[in-house]
Parts: structure tokens; C-alpha cells; sequence
């Protein structure tokens, strides 16, 4: 969806309002940009950033969205030789016949690897700061995620 509304004819109409979007990128996507689930997806990956960047928007990711990649990318190293493991990025490392010591070295140069393609790490709580002021701001009611589990579960009850 990202991609159609970026791809569309009339770029230049829109690139004044990207100036101050910001685009966090996911998981999944930032393992197309790593080359872990397939060419045809990292260069798709990379069109849509060299896309942001034309529309003068900023490319981002949040700190705990690494942690997964990590995670995952460790997931990936302990099962690559068991049969019985499945999954994407399984299937398109066995595909390429990527080695265990590549996945080694990706995790060493992970956090170069997205700064290199211009993507800034953002901490979560950073994000929920500045929301929480815009909340406030606004009038808009906030209640913190503690909060509002305790309250879920009090009507429950």
C-alpha cells in the first residue's frame, strides 16, 4: 500500500508533505533490505527507500525492531542445519546457499548495514514521549499502556 501511494503520477503535488513524515520500517521489510528473503524483494526494499528519500521523507526504526532482526537472524544460525525448520527466511537461505559464518558477519555489521541505506534508530520510549506531549497537547485522553490493561481487566472482572 506504501508503495502504490508513493508510486503515484503526481510526485511533485505531494513532496511538501512528506517533508516531516516519517516512515518506520517493520520486521519483515528490513529483511527484504538484507538480502535474507530474496534479490527481488531487497531491490524492492531499496526503491522504496531511494523513493522516501526523493519525497524528502525520513526512514526509520525503531531500536526494538533490530532486537527482533537480531532474534530472528539467531533463530535462523541454531535451525539452518535441522530439516525439520521452516519458514521464509529459512527457505531463502537454504535457497542461495547462504553460509552460517554470513549470518555471523550480517549480525556484526547489522546496525552499518541500515544506517548505510540512511535509516535512523529510534527507542521506543522516545516515541511514546513525544505522542504522550501531542496527546496533552490536544486535549486528547491518554491513559499508558499499564493503565489501561489494568482497566481492561477490571471490566472483565
Amino acid at each position: 500500500m506504501l508503495a502504490n501511494a508513493l508510486v503515484c503520477p503526481d510526485l511533485e503535488s505531494i513532496q511538501k508533505n512528506l517533508s516531516n513524515v516519517s516512515f518506520y520500517f517493520d520486521t519483515p521489510l528490513l529483511l527484504n533490505l538484507l538480502d535474507v528473503q530474496g534479490r527481488y524483494e531487497r531491490d524492492a526494499m531499496r526503491e522504496l527507500i531511494q523513493l522516501v528519500k526523493k519525497l524528502k521523507g525520513k526512514t526509520c526504526v525503531f531500536s526494538h525492531t533490530i532486537d527482533e532482526i537480531r532474534n530472528v537472524l539467531q533463530g535462523v544460525m541454531k535451525n539452518i542445519r535441522k530439516p525439520t525448520a521452516t519458514g521464509a527466511v529459512i527457505r531463502e537461505i537454504r535457497k542461495h546457499k547462504v553460509k552460517r559464518s554470513d549470518l555471523i558477519l550480517l549480525l556484526e555489521e547489522l546496525d552499518g548495514r541500515i544506517s548505510e541505506n540512511g535509516i535512523s534508530v529510534a527507542s521506543r520510549r522516545f516515541f511514546r514521549i513525544k505522542y504522550i506531549k501531542i496527546y496533552h497537547k490536544k486535549s486528547i485522553p491518554y491513559m499508558p499502556a499499564e493503565e489501561k490493561h489494568a482497566h481492561d481487566r477490571n471490566i472483565i472482572r
